[in-house]
């Protein structure tokens, strides 16, 4: 292999090694992708019989910000039929593998979804360890055998006494711990502050008073001054900051001196007709 100006033949041996690793890695899809793929399947199961529970688990539900694959979770009847019509979804590339209890497909997208059929009295420990982390599921684990119990993905056990698993919350109420939302199940110190009740609580929308940073048509934005600032009061915003590129930035259509005294006075005339909502200027 030739060496580069100031690359010795490791350094470059080991760049290509991990240029190779990372084109075989299995490819990770945003969450918004994920989750709008994940709610045509689970609509598309819906037409199948004997189905007493569904939901999406994984990284889907803990929020990840990319996702590598989808799990879904179903609670079924012995007679159900969700296997045959999951594996028969219009949208299915390839079966990866199909049995009673555990199917997996590879989407036309590329995306894999893994569909896996339990007992409804299983449900709840099911979903917990399909949601992960493997980390947290881990941390639960070992708290669990120090008080002789155990935990798997059927229910939570005393020796061979169940204990429970219809519910996820079984299993954080045997433990006698504060129930943990999926999103902060990473092991981070959240099945600590479980026990000593003070899980911290999660932002939500309700909580989000405005946005900072948007841009309009009057830049390169797709949507008009009026759209995204209305869009924005049905989301519950009080304000709304508008930062259009300016020119002394390399993107199309920046503000001149004259059109971004103009956005500004469009911004005026809009808060001054009192939509409910302050429109702030700001520029970029």
């Amino acid at each position: 292999m030739q060496a580069l100006e100031g690359f010795g033949p490791k350094l470059i041996e080991s760049i290509a090694e991990g240029i190779q690793q990372k084109k075989l890695a299995p490819k990770r899809y945003r969450l918004n992708v994920a989750e709008a793929v994940a709610k045509e399947v689970l609509d598309a199961l819906e037409s199948a019989k004997g189905i007493k529970a569904i939901e999406v688990a994984g990284s889907i539900r803990r929020r990840k910000e990319t996702v590598k694959d989808i799990d879904i979770i179903v609670a079924a009847s012995m007679d159900s039929d969700v296997m045959d019509v999951f594996v028969t979804l219009p949208d299915v590339k390839r079966i990866v593998m199909q049995g009673p209890t555990r199917s997996s497909v590879e989407l036309s997208q590329g995306l894999h979804v893994d569909l896996r059929v339990v007992q409804p009295e299983a449900f709840g420990s099911a979903l917990h360890h399909f949601t992960g982390s493997k980390a947290h599921n881990i941390a639960l684990r070992k708290l669990a055998e120090n008080r002789g119990l155990k935990i798997n993905e059927y229910g939570i056990y005393k020796g061979v006494k169940r204990l429970g698993g219809k519910d996820e919350k079984d299993i954080y109420d045997v433990l006698k711990m504060d129930y943990i939302v999926p999103e902060l199940r990473e092991d981070r110190g959240e099945v600590d502050r479980a026990h000593r009740h003070a899980l911290p609580d999660l932002i939500t929308q309700k909580t989000i008073r405005g946005d900072l940073h948007v841009h309009t048509t009057w830049s390169d934005g797709k949507n008009t001054l009026e759209a995204m600032a209305l869009a924005a009061k049905e989301l519950g915003y009080e304000y709304l900051a508008v930062t259009d590129h300016t020119k002394h930035l390399t993107v199309a259509h920046g503000l001149d001196e004259k059109r971004l005294l103009e956005a500004i006075e469009a911004i005026d005339a809009f808060n001054a007709a009192g939509h409910g909502i302050t429109v702030l200027k700001s520029a970029e």
